[in-house]
């Protein structure tokens, strides 16, 4: 038996920006059993304001660079390399597309170490920008030879990637949330109604989401404008943030 008692999982991620996949990291990391689990976390983009949650959990955590493209750069998959061989790691968890294909090649190049994809895009449009296809077709075409499983967030994105031409052992493992702490928080939204300039008891509908079109804002303000057509008292409110052309439509509706 190993010396090491502990499985050492050594994850490999686009960003530490706040995000879903990110965030999942995040609430992984820190729900792990420390006896059993060992974690290392490599961004590929910077640190970002989730790397500290990822410490203070017990992870180590770097990133390639800030740029960026910098992870592409033959010196940073060196490093990268290096780092994985360092580690001595059990397994490598990547994150998304880039880190799927640029984590999971290195990981296999650095010692046949263990590769799981996580894939977590439920929805492919054919509207989806050229290079998020091109990520998908690379990785259609690797899912059967370089990660050892594929672990998708849903069901329905299982689907779409097996129709997608993905292949090879595949798991579902639904997001996981703690509910004591995503519950109703009535100083909280006292807080926000009176930021907002909004009377207490005011009714208020959000949406918390990037601003991408596979979030369909644009249903959202369709329901909204039709609720508000018939209860004036009833306000909305929109959080993220993503593409400027999107941000700009959204101020505009």
């Amino acid at each position: 038996m190993s010396a090491r008692t502990r499985t050492k999982v050594f994850h490999i991620i686009s960003s530490l920006e706040v995000g879903g996949a990110e965030t999942v990291l995040v609430r992984l990391v820190q729900g792990s059993d420390r006896s059993r689990f060992e974690h290392e976390v490599v961004s590929l983009i910077g640190l970002g304001p989730l790397a500290e949650p990822l410490r203070a959990a017990g992870a180590r955590v770097r990133a390639l660079g800030e740029a960026r493209t910098a992870f592409l750069r033959p010196s940073a998959l060196a490093r990268l390399h290096g780092w994985l061989r360092e580690s001595r790691a059990d397994v490598a968890q990547t994150w998304m597309y880039h880190a799927n294909l640029v984590g999971g090649l290195t990981a296999r190049w650095a010692g046949r170490i263990p590769v799981v994809w996580c894939i977590r895009q439920s929805s492919l449009d054919s509207d989806i920008p050229l290079s998020t296809r091109l990520l998908l077709r690379a990785g259609a075409l690797l899912s059967g030879s370089v990660p050892a499983r594929l672990v998708f967030n849903a069901a329905s994105a299982a689907t779409v990637h097996q129709r997608h031409g993905f292949r090879g052992a595949a798991d579902v493992i639904p997001n996981g949330f703690d509910t004591q702490q995503v519950r109703p928080d009535p100083s909280a939204g006292a807080r926000l109604r009176a930021e907002l300039c909004l009377a207490p008891g005011t009714i208020l509908i959000g949406m918390i989401a990037r601003l991408d079109p596979q979030k369909d804002h644009g249903n959202f303000l369709v329901a909204a404008a039709q609720v508000r057509a018939r209860r004036a008292d009833v306000h909305f409110v929109l959080v993220g943030d993503g593409h400027p052309p999107m941000r700009e439509a959204v101020r505009a509706a």
